[in-house]
């Protein structure tokens, strides 16, 4: 169901979720569940040098039955790189457990439930969907946040519509968007002033680059919370009720989502270390881990 959800995940994610940070035994998990027919391995970067977990036909037919009536059959990422850097963004600091008030609807959701079977909060997104939505508690309301993952640049006939959406969601009080540098940032800060500059301040602006090297605790670098953490933004300013939660090697840093090596442990094979070493490796390092760098050329949405 986690897969179904988030369409893709790494290995080291599975294991901070449901192993205790054990990358052997999530590994090993994940290896028994393919050889079941369930799930598969697919490659998320250019060359295939890094590897994420989704279902596959019989993995989703399973699942099925446990979802609600949906609009669109379906549970494949068209995009695993894509989409894993959006649930790194998205389910974050969070992963191992969600504060209280907090709620999350992943672009899974909207995309394959029909709009009635929608979380109550979330109103009708008709005309484009956004990688995610959160609903923080603020003080005795809610505020709502959207999530675009835009790594690539686009026409620039395209971004009046985005604009122009996002200026009529009015319940949507902050966009959250993940770029893939800076310049690309500034060009649409500088769109969206232009197209609607009553409410172009609402989105705010991270890069790749912050985030994969600082996890949640990336800048803002423009928007209404230029300067502030995005993690700051996000809750709104507030100490969440259990915001970073810990597991047996400490606090969880989004940044580690990315590790997409296929198992992250080394092996004896390959590694002349001790046997008390390797079964040291056996359990994740406290976050974050080093990992590859992944590759952003030719990323499609």
């Amino acid at each position: 169901m986690f897969l179904w959800y988030w369409k893709v995940f790494t290995t080291t994610g599975l294991a901070a979720k449901f192993f205790s940070g054990s990358a052997i035994v999530a590994y090993n998990r994940m290896l028994l569940l393919r050889d079941a027919g369930l799930v598969q391995c697919v490659g998320c970067d250019i060359g295939n040098k890094n590897f994420v977990w989704t279902l596959n036909k019989s993995g989703f037919q399973y699942v099925r039955t446990f979802l609600p009536e949906l609009k669109e059959e379906g549970y494949a990422s068209e995009a695993p790189l894509h989409d894993l850097i959006a649930a790194s963004v998205h389910l974050g600091e969070w992963l191992l457990k969600i504060p209280v008030g907090v709620n999350i609807c992943t672009e899974q959701e909207l995309r394959r439930l029909d709009s009635e079977m929608y979380p109550n909060w979330v109103s009708d997104l008709t005309g484009r969907r956004p990688d995610g939505l959160w609903q923080i508690p603020f003080g005795d309301a809610h505020k709502i946040f959207a999530l675009e993952v835009e790594l690539t640049r686009k026409n620039p006939k395209e971004y009046g519509p985005i604009a122009h959406f996002y200026e009529d969601q009015t319940k949507i009080a902050r966009v959250f968007w993940l770029t893939g540098s800076f310049s690309q940032a500034r060009r649409l800060h500088l769109a969206f002033q232009q197209e609607t500059p009553n409410r172009f301040m609402k989105h705010n602006f991270l890069t790749f680059d912050d985030f994969r090297l600082h996890g949640w605790n990336a800048p803002i670098i423009f928007g209404f919370e230029t300067g502030r953490p995005f993690k700051y933004a996000l809750t709104a300013g507030q100490a969440l009720e259990n915001e970073v939660a810990k597991n047996l090697q400490g606090a969880f840093n989004a940044a580690s989502l990315l590790d997409a090596r296929k198992c992250p442990f080394s092996s004896t094979s390959s590694n002349p270390e001790s046997r008390a070493e390797f079964l040291d490796s056996m359990a994740l390092r406290p976050y974050p881990n080093p990992f590859p760098v992944l590759n952003l050329e030719n990323i499609s949405h």
